[in-house]
C-alpha cells in the first residue's frame, strides 16, 4: 500500500492532475438528463425489488404454530 501511495504522489508531482476531482463523480460531459432518469430508474427497481422480497419473507416466516407465518394465518384463518 505505501508503494503505492509513494507512486502516485510522485506521478501527480511530475504531471499534476490530469482532470477535475469531481470528474469520477460527474463524468467528463457533466450531468445528463437522461442519466439522471437512468439513475432514477435503478434506484426505484432495487427498492421495490427488494421490498417485494423483505415481504415475501416476512409473510412466509414459521412461528411455530405450523401455520406458516401470515401466509398460512390468511388462508387457513386466525
Amino acid at each position: 500500500m505505501l508503494v503505492f501511495v509513494a507512486a502516485a504522489l510522485v506521478e501527480l508531482a511530475a504531471h499534476g492532475a490530469q482532470r477535475d476531482w469531481l470528474s469520477p463523480l460527474t463524468g467528463q460531459s457533466g450531468f445528463t438528463i437522461s442519466a439522471v432518469f437512468g439513475a432514477v430508474s435503478v434506484a426505484v427497481l432495487s427498492y421495490l425489488g427488494f421490498d417485494a422480497i423483505a415481504s415475501f419473507a416476512e409473510k412466509t416466516l414459521d412461528d411455530g404454530d405450523g401455520e406458516g407465518g401470515r401466509a398460512g394465518k390468511a388462508r387457513y384463518g386466525p
